[in-house]
């Protein structure tokens, strides 16, 4: 008897992308720290709650001035090493998206879903190299673009 299971599929990636939107508020570099700022509380939060719950697994790779990636932050312990990182991740002039997409083609070459918290819009990054567009390691990509407001509905920042 062969019997088969289902990998349980509790992991989250993450690509947290802190380019400046050059198509929304071009000379408002106050309005686009906000965001930056939002969109890593928002990010750490995530973090925290699978790292205090035990209940799945969050690799967040990090598209600043030095991208980076953490992977597969499971517990409390590991993830003080991510933590301390998105505390000083901030916004730069330099795109490192790809960069950070690299990292996390390296790490797992084939991935369900990838869920990108951005500054900027989707547009706004596609429309920067259309060749890489064809080219994907990901199945599914959800967008969400801090600075349009569609974080609001799923976190609330703290005051």
């Amino acid at each position: 008897v062969k019997q088969f299971q289902q990998a349980d599929s509790r992991e989250l990636i993450v690509l947290l992308d802190l380019f400046p939107d050059s198509n929304r508020l071009p000379n408002n570099r106050e309005t686009h720290e906000k965001s930056a700022e939002l969109a890593i509380e928002f990010v750490a939060t995530l973090v925290n709650h699978i790292a205090l719950t035990n209940f799945g697994v969050i690799t967040v790779a990090i598209a600043d001035s030095q991208a980076t990636i953490a992977s597969r932050i499971q517990s409390r312990s590991q993830s003080s090493g991510l933590l301390d990182r998105l505390a000083i991740a901030h916004s730069d002039d330099d795109d490192r998206i790809e960069t950070a997409l690299g990292m996390l083609e390296r790490e797992f070459r084939r991935v369900e879903n990838l869920l990108v918290i951005s500054t900027r819009s989707k547009d706004s990054h596609q429309s920067r190299d259309p060749a890489n567009a064809a080219i994907v390691f990901w199945r599914t990509m959800n967008w969400l673009d801090v600075g349009a407001g569609d974080i609001t509905k799923y976190f609330a920042p703290s005051e």
